[in-house]
């Protein structure tokens, strides 16, 4: 029985002493907390191993008067963590960048989904002038991401993984003038997602998924001066798709898809200066497609497929190249040799643009080919070309004149043996490599201008059927009709005195 005993109150007193210790326990992780929470109440001195992030401020640290905060994510870091709260202690903020180590991860912004404990994480920084989040891994921007900010005048977030912009992401930001969205997976961009940036100067969202734009992609942005859309998916450019941008300035479309563009495109663009459509599938431009942008100064049409560029396309702009401000790049494009690139020697010959100049000495084409009844093809004027193209000239010299070359030009020739002139010049080198691959490839402005034959001239007359590079006119076609009736004549008339003798 006392044995029973002792067994009993050995239990009892064991028991006891577990609940005193777990308690103990409890009371010193307690402490541990509210010692923590005494140590973080600062952005400025987060201390302990386990925190997800630590900030470094310049410009004040214990106080509140830092302008100046580097912050850098380690894990753990939720959008209900408690840290978010103490970026109301440093209300005096200007500049904040946020950086994300290899093993850190921030794949969110935080917004009213933490209303438990900060209903806009920072929106208390009212005095904050720039944010950088580039180079993290946030894939959404819910509503209100970044709201009452009123200072805040750059917001970047180039390289992320953003796919979508949704509208009221940017509210209550009356001092945003740059905002960088570059090198993101943006494919879609709803209406009016920029509609609350009235203030806005300074547009990235380059190198993204972007394939479609609408008149009403921009609304809001009446203040816009720089947009850059370059390697998007962009296929094609409607009616008033930039309309909203009334005073646009600079317009980079460069490493699209482009194939066609609309007569009202950059309709009301007045004040677009730089317009760069390089790197794109443009075949043809509409004659009339310049019209609303007469200030353009910069002009960028290299690595396109076109086939010409006539007067009529360059007519509203062309004024603005021939003094030593603008820039007019053309090459590596698929023009023809043909008059309705006549202007081009015009301006080479007028304008004061040394660039301008380079940029059309060194312009490409593909002389019009004519298949004669031999089989042979050749080009007209073919021998003139080769004449003009094998010609040596001395530097000072320049390039041939919009005339031909005539008879009586022995001066001009120099001697093969003379050694100042035994090597060609590299434009010639090129040329030559160039013919290699391509035998009808030659330099515009070294064919004479007399020479470059127009769109109306057909090919052989001996060929059947003719092939015309354009469609005949009617005229053309009922005056071909009655050559070959009178040809025919002979024939006709035998014919009409057998059928008489016959009746007889």
């Amino acid at each position: 029985m006392r044995r029973v005993n002792f067994a009993v109150k050995f239990y009892f007193i064991l028991i006891l002493l577990t609940c005193v210790l777990a308690k103990l326990k409890k009371e010193k992780e307690r402490k541990k907390v509210v010692k923590l929470k005494i140590e973080n109440n600062n952005l400025c001195t987060i201390e302990g191993n386990s925190a997800p992030f630590h900030c470094f401020c310049s410009d004040g640290t214990s106080t509140t008067n830092a302008t100046k905060a580097k912050c850098w994510v380690f894990s753990g870091l939720t959008p209900e963590h408690s840290l978010w709260t103490l970026f109301s202690t440093q209300p005096h903020i200007i500049e904040l960048n946020v950086m994300v180590t290899p093993m850190g991860e921030l794949s969110f912004i935080p917004t009213n989904g933490i209303n438990n404990i900060h209903p806009y994480a920072l929106a208390n920084l009212t005095k904050i002038h720039e944010i950088r989040l580039a180079k993290n891994r946030i894939l959404t921007l819910n509503p209100r991401a970044f709201a009452h900010l009123l200072n805040l005048s750059l917001l970047d977030l180039d390289e992320n993984r953003i796919f979508e912009l949704n509208r009221d992401v940017f509210v209550d930001l009356p001092l945003l003038k740059k905002l960088f969205l570059k090198q993101n997976n943006l494919s879609a961009i709803q209406e009016g997602a920029f509609r609350q940036l009235g203030h806005l100067v300074e547009l990235e969202l380059s190198t993204n998924s972007i394939s479609i734009l609408t008149k009403d992609t921009f609304a809001g942005l009446g203040e816009l001066k720089k947009l850059f859309l370059s390697y998007n998916k962009i296929i094609m450019l409607g009616d008033l798709t930039f309309a909203e941008l009334w005073i646009l300035e600079e317009l980079d479309l460069e490493g699209n898809q482009i194939e066609f563009i609309s007569d009202r495109a950059f309709a009301g663009l007045t004040h677009l200066t730089k317009l760069n459509l390089s790197y794109n599938k443009l075949k043809n431009l509409r004659s009339n497609l310049l019209d609303g942008v007469p200030a353009i100064t910069n002009f960028d049409l290299r690595h396109n497929q076109l086939e010409t560029l006539t007067f009529d396309n360059v007519k509203p702009i062309l004024h603005n190249f021939y003094n030593e401000s603008g820039y007019f790049y053309l090459t590596s494009n698929k023009f023809v040799c043909d008059c309705r690139l006549a202007w081009m020697h015009i301006l080479r010959n007028e304008t004061k643009n040394q660039v301008i100049r380079e940029t059309l000495d060194e312009l490409m084409c593909h002389l019009p080919t004519v298949e004669h009844s031999n089989g042979r093809i050749a080009t007209k004027s073919a021998l003139s070309y080769e004449g003009v193209l094998n010609r040596r000239r001395h530097p000072s010299e320049g390039f041939p004149n919009t005339g031909s070359v005539g008879e009586g030009d022995d001066d001009n020739l120099y001697d093969e043996d003379d050694d100042d002139y035994q090597q060609e010049s590299s434009l010639q080198n090129r040329l030559s490599i160039l013919q290699k691959h391509d035998p009808y490839l030659r330099h515009l402005l070294q064919i004479p201008l007399s020479e470059l034959p127009c769109a109306n001239e057909t090919k052989s007359s001996t060929q059947s059927p003719r092939i015309y590079i354009n469609t005949p006119s009617y005229a053309e076609i009922n005056a071909n009709r009655c050559l070959t009736t009178i040809g025919n004549f002979p024939t006709v008339l035998s014919c009409c005195i057998l059928i008489c003798v016959c009746l007889t």
